[in-house]
């Protein structure tokens, strides 16, 4: 009777160890893991954010910061460069859109990694023609490799842009905000596999607006190209033009397009002036570009919490308000108050150089 009651109190002393044991893994602070190192500013003086990282154990290649990219992507051409053994598997078939796609090629995942935080594979792929995924121009223009947010998601980024340095953690990261930043935050969500926040333009909001951080767009003035900061939507830019007080701008047409300058625009109870934008029927979805973003000193992509933040201070007044466009309204202005013609000359063009 001793012994079996001695087998009571020793079981019991063994499930009482094993219950401790599990509040305490299950109750303990996760180990928040933060690195800060330096992004890589690009070569062509485009706006994209190349973010470093490590694959294979030992292969670096330089990942552009893509929050419209639901996977992560390497291009083919530079896949076997490095010695991958590709197979052909139709992985992205189910994706498709149109019958027009081309054959893809996928490699089976493996591991990258920043530092020692790591995250699911990456796609070898060639020539995916469907609607949510880069396909081989877009992934030879921006060098070969896309990180998307099967990777961005799980940790949260605080990009200086005035020091080239990226935050990179899955905790809180303490912002070095200045006391006199203004704030343009914003929520984020997936729609229709993309980044996508709301935009409250004074009493209009655009909605589904697509945050992306791995996308630009060049507009010809003349023989001239400026980068713009928004792609509107046909349908979005009848809203915005459907009460005129909420968006002061100057327009003209580009390669049959839209092209609008916007001298002042409240975003969110943010002030911006000096905005660059282009309308594309082709677009259903009003499009920030990386150009809009880097306007700002800095991003704070908070993945805990899904938002992101925007900071600007008088100190940015230069990038934020864009002078270059300032001065170029002003000269527009002064152009067709003496000549009475839209022909735009050369002197207001070189404005945009």
């Amino acid at each position: 009777m001793r012994n079996k009651r001695n087998l009571y109190i020793l079981i019991l002393i063994c499930w009482g160890i094993a219950l401790a044991g599990a509040i305490f893994f299950f109750t303990k602070e996760p180990t928040v893991e933060t690195y800060v190192l330096n992004y890589i500013e690009s070569s062509d003086e485009s706006n994209f954010i190349y973010i470093p990282v490590t694959f294979k154990d030992s292969i670096y290649q330089p990942f552009v910061f893509n929050t419209c990219s639901s996977h992560n992507f390497i291009d083919s051409a530079f896949a076997q460069k490095i010695g991958f053994n590709i197979k052909i598997n139709d992985f992205f078939a189910k994706f498709r859109h149109t019958p027009k796609s081309q054959d893809s090629i996928a490699s089976d995942f493996f591991w990258m990694s920043i530092e020692n935080l790591k995250t699911a594979g990456v796609f070898i792929l060639n020539g995916y023609k469907g609607k949510y995924y880069a396909d081989s121009v877009y992934m030879q223009n921006v060098g070969g490799a896309v990180m998307g947010m099967e990777f961005i998601k799980d940790y949260n980024w605080l990009f200086n842009f005035a020091d080239t340095t990226v935050t990179i953690s899955n905790g809180q990261i303490t912002i070095p905000a200045l006391p006199d930043d203004q704030i343009l935050s914003l929520n984020y969500y997936t729609h229709g596999g993309l980044t996508c926040v709301d935009l409250h333009f004074g009493d209009d909001t655009i909605r589904n607006v697509e945050f992306n951080t791995g996308l630009m767009k060049t507009v010809n003035f003349g023989s001239k190209k400026k980068y713009c900061d928004i792609i509107f939507s046909t349908s979005d830019l009848e809203t915005l033009d459907s009460t005129p007080r909420n968006i002061h701008k100057l327009e003209f047409y580009s390669n049959g397009n839209r092209t609008i300058l916007i001298e002042s625009l409240q975003i969110n109870k943010i002030e911006m002036q000096g905005l660059l934008a282009y309308e594309n029927p082709e677009y259903v979805q009003t499009t920030i570009t990386s150009c809009f973003i880097r306007r700002f000193r800095m991003m704070y992509f908070d993945s805990t919490n899904k938002q992101i933040q925007l900071y600007v201070s008088p100190a940015d007044s230069t990038r934020h308000h864009r002078r270059d466009l300032q001065n170029f309204q002003q000269a527009w202005r002064k152009h067709l108050e003496e000549s009475g013609t839209s022909t735009l000359p050369t002197s207001i063009l070189d404005l945009l150089l």
